[in-house]
Parts: structure tokens; C-alpha cells; sequence
């Protein structure tokens, strides 16, 4: 079942409780929280529906704020494109990145955990032609503690 049908059997069911529940809202504790948990449910659902369509389209054709990606589309995509390039991928951003890290540790898991040690011995026999493969020592030692 598709995401908006499960929404719209959500919404229906909710609707529907309401309903059913209605005469029972003033007979007690009991009736009165169930009819006011689906009216809740209701009122949610229907506020969802109409926030996540106006930013499509022209819910129940009302033309004011809606549409909000269609109409603003050029301003969102220079707002993020400014964002990624100005700040997530600034130099300041990435060098304070880099300072927070343990380039020690990360050079022993690479070489121990994520099959560095096959590509050094790689790209050291390409570079020295050698034919058979040749030994690194067994393990890089690492510090507990």
C-alpha cells in the first residue's frame, strides 16, 4: 500500500471513530476520551493533509501560501547550494572537522580493519615491479586504555 493510502485509511479511521464515538462524549471519563482522542487524531490529520499539499499544490483551490516549492523553487535551490558551499563545505568547517579526530587511530583501523595493508602492498609492488608479494609487518600494534 502506497504512503498517501495508508495516510488516507489513517485519516478515514480517525473520521470514522470520531463519529462513532460522538454520542458517547458526555456519558463519562471513558467516552469522553475516546471521542476527544479520535477528534484530536481528526484535527492532526486533516492539518497534515492541508500543510503537505499547500506545498504542492492548491488545497481545497486555495491559491494564498500555497504551492511553496513550485513558486520559490530557484530561491530554495540557491539557499541550499549558498549553505553547502559557504558553510558545510567551508574550509573552517572542514579543518575543525579534521582537529576532532584521531588521524592515529583512523590510520590503524584502516590499515588493520578496512584492508589498507592489501592496497599498500598493491601499490608498492607496482611501483617497485616486483612480481610476488612482499611482507609488511604482521600487525600494527595499538594502545588500550
Amino acid at each position: 500500500m502506497e504512503t498517501r493510502y495508508k495516510a488516507a485509511v489513517a485519516l478515514g479511521i480517525s473520521i470514522t471513530g470520531f463519529a462513532a464515538s460522538y454520542p458517547y462524549a458526555g456519558t463519562g471519563f471513558a467516552g469522553g476520551l475516546i471521542n476527544s482522542g479520535f477528534l484530536a487524531a481528526t484535527i492532526g490529520g486533516l492539518a497534515d493533509w492541508f500543510a503537505v499539499t499547500a506545498i504542492f499544490r492548491k488545497p481545497l483551490g486555495i491559491p494564498w501560501h500555497t504551492q511553496i516549492l513550485t513558486r520559490n523553487r530557484e530561491r530554495i535551490m540557491n539557499s541550499i547550494v549558498d549553505f553547502a558551499s559557504e558553510d558545510l563545505l567551508s574550509t573552517e568547517h572542514i579543518m575543525e572537522i579534521v582537529r576532532e579526530q584521531n588521524m592515529a587511530r583512523m590510520l590503524v583501523d584502516y590499515l588493520n580493519v578496512r584492508g589498507g595493508r592489501e592496497r599498500l602492498k598493491l601499490i608498492r609492488n607496482r611501483f617497485s615491479g616486483a612480481r610476488a608479494p612482499a611482507r609488511l609487518p604482521v600487525r600494527v600494534r595499538t594502545q588500550t586504555g
